[in-house]
């Protein structure tokens, strides 16, 4: 299809999502949500069913899936909260002090950012700028200085929370597969080959770790 010059404002926000063979790829992913919540439902999380490092369903892996083998906030700039600018969707962002918790506004299973939540330590986060996906080269610059200084200040985040490294008390190795649990957060991650980890956190958290046996340190 060919892309109108005004860029995604007049030709839809779907524009350039799909693939010739219509998949969307941002939206192609094993769903993990609806096992996550049916195991809740049932209280079954997290003593009988994980809340992290979900397994993909075996009927994923099939020769004839369709998809491939991750509370995730969506940031809106200022620029998406201005009321002299015609909104991208019918939800008022401007009501939520321009940060809208994705999983509040709505679900997507089978998201890129749900997969990765429930199946890794990623946490994704979508930074929505703009309502036009095609802007012209000439206006970059500008937006680049609208949203230099958020951008940088959340790369800066990577920093709160918390991170080390599990190691085996006798060896000094680290410990792979270590389960790092936050008090008060139904959401585990889990220690690397070296037994490094990382785990973002809003605020200061007591945490609770345990090796690959289950052994709490």
């Amino acid at each position: 299809a060919r892309v109108p010059p005004q860029g995604s404002e007049l030709a839809g926000w779907a524009m350039g999502r799909w693939t010739y063979e219509g998949i969307d790829l941002n939206h192609n992913f094993a769903d993990l949500n609806t096992a996550l919540w049916d195991a809740e439902d049932n209280d079954l999380v997290p003593h009988e069913f994980p809340n992290h490092y979900i397994p993909i369903p075996e009927y994923y892996t099939f020769a004839n899936a369709t998809v491939r083998p991750q509370n995730i906030p969506v940031l809106s700039a200022p620029a998406m909260a201005s009321a002299e600018r015609r909104r991208c969707h019918y939800d008022d962002f401007t009501r939520y002090g321009n940060i809208i918790n994705g999983a509040n506004w709505h679900t997507v299973a089978g998201s890129m950012n749900d997969f990765s939540y429930l199946h890794t330590n990623c946490f994704e986060i979508t930074v929505e700028l703009s309502c036009d996906k095609f802007p012209h080269a000439s206006e970059l610059p500008a937006e680049w200085e609208n949203n230099r200084e958020s951008l940088l200040l959340f790369m800066e985040q990577v920093h709160r929370g918390i991170k080390g490294v599990v190691r085996d008390s006798d060896t000094e190795l680290g410990i792979p597969n270590a389960i790092i649990s936050g008090d008060g957060i139904n959401h585990d991650v889990r220690t690397a080959s070296d037994g490094d980890y990382w785990r973002a956190m809003a605020a200061p958290t007591l945490a609770s770790r345990r090796d690959a046996r289950g052994v709490a340190h």
